[in-house]
């Protein structure tokens, strides 16, 4: 019964330690995503000849000075 025990308490132990890997495994993703597509818009910024660009920040989309947005980006 105890040897039941043990191993149900270390079967317990090894599912959280899995659950906690695949979290983080999910928010290095999405940092990578994010980080990728912050990577793209500077790009995009780069090549445009415009002073004047269009952004997104969070739900809102601004026009605002090219160089101000690449700033942003950088942040």
């Amino acid at each position: 019964m105890k040897e039941q025990q043990v191993m149900l308490d270390y079967l317990q132990r090894v599912e959280e330690k899995a659950g906690e890997i695949l979290t983080d495994k999910q928010e290095v993703i999405a940092l990578d995503k994010r980080r990728n597509d912050d990577r793209v818009g500077m790009r995009a910024l780069q090549k445009e000849k415009g002073d004047k660009c269009w952004i997104t920040v969070g739900p809102l989309l601004l026009k605002m000075n090219s160089k101000k947005a690449e700033d942003l980006l950088v942040q």
